[in-house]
């Protein structure tokens, strides 16, 4: 799913939540669950949307949100750069949690010798 963050999706949202989306964003760092589905509505996703992307995760979740806020150019240069680096982490170790749950899924129920 991909995120557009356009000013009728993210008025809508500031309206439904009582929220200002600039403040909203300084949480990024380290955001809760309701500053996730209030960026995840601004960017003209629904409940459903974020309940799908969640159930993948949280860093699933977060992924999605802030790609959509980068291209969106929300954050500056300098921070969309930075941004672009944590996004690209994010990312890798995404893959190599999947991974690693994939080899555990495999190997379960496997007897071993000691």
């Amino acid at each position: 799913m991909k995120l557009d963050y356009k000013a009728s999706n993210i008025a809508k949202t500031e309206r439904t939540y009582g929220i200002n989306f600039n403040k909203v964003l300084t949480t990024l760092d380290d955001p809760s669950m309701s500053d996730l589905l209030f960026l995840f509505e601004a960017g003209g996703g629904n409940e459903s949307d974020f309940d799908a992307a969640f159930a993948k995760g949280y860093d699933n979740a977060l992924a999605i949100i802030l790609e959509g806020i980068i291209s969106a150019g929300f954050l500056g240069k300098e921070i969309t750069q930075e941004a672009k680096l944590a996004l690209a982490d994010l990312k890798k170790e995404m893959k190599k949690n999947t991974e690693n749950v994939r080899k555990l899924l495999q190997n379960s129920g496997e007897v071993t010798k000691n």
